[in-house]
């Protein structure tokens, strides 16, 4: 026998959440989670709490982002949305970043070669009277 508080939401409250998310993104104008959950009328912080402890949940929860991700997408590249909002949205809801490249030419000194860097150049220093 399980002990501890009883789960306010029932596996089958979530089940039937799963398949009202599925409901609402098949309508192709609806983008974000957060309006889901406000038409639920629910706080969206639940959404992320549910797919933790219910699998089914978690796995429409997966399906229904990949399909925001790609409408986001979508109106951005058709110009539909501004191309910065579309990316600032993409960041936040979906995890994308900023590639970064960082081209390097030369070598990196160990701590060993700094040490007879900063040696080399302190014995040059005093040769030439600086100190």
């Amino acid at each position: 026998m399980k002990t501890g508080r009883p789960k306010k939401y029932t596996d089958e409250f979530l089940m039937n959440e799963s398949i009202e998310m599925e409901k609402f993104f098949a309508d192709e104008s609806k983008v974000f989670l957060k309006e889901f959950a406000i038409e639920r009328k629910y706080p969206s912080y639940y959404i992320s709490i549910w797919a933790t402890e219910n699998e089914e949940f978690s796995k429409t929860l997966n399906r229904c982002k990949d399909i925001q991700e790609i409408r986001i997408l979508k109106m951005g590249l058709t110009l539909k949305w501004n191309p910065y909002m579309t990316g600032l949205t993409l960041k936040n809801v979906a995890g994308w970043r900023d590639k970064t490249e960082v081209e390097h030419s030369g070598f990196i000194e160990t701590a060993e070669e700094k040490a007879k860097i900063k040696s080399e150049v302190k014995d040059f220093m005093e040769s030439m009277g600086v100190k």
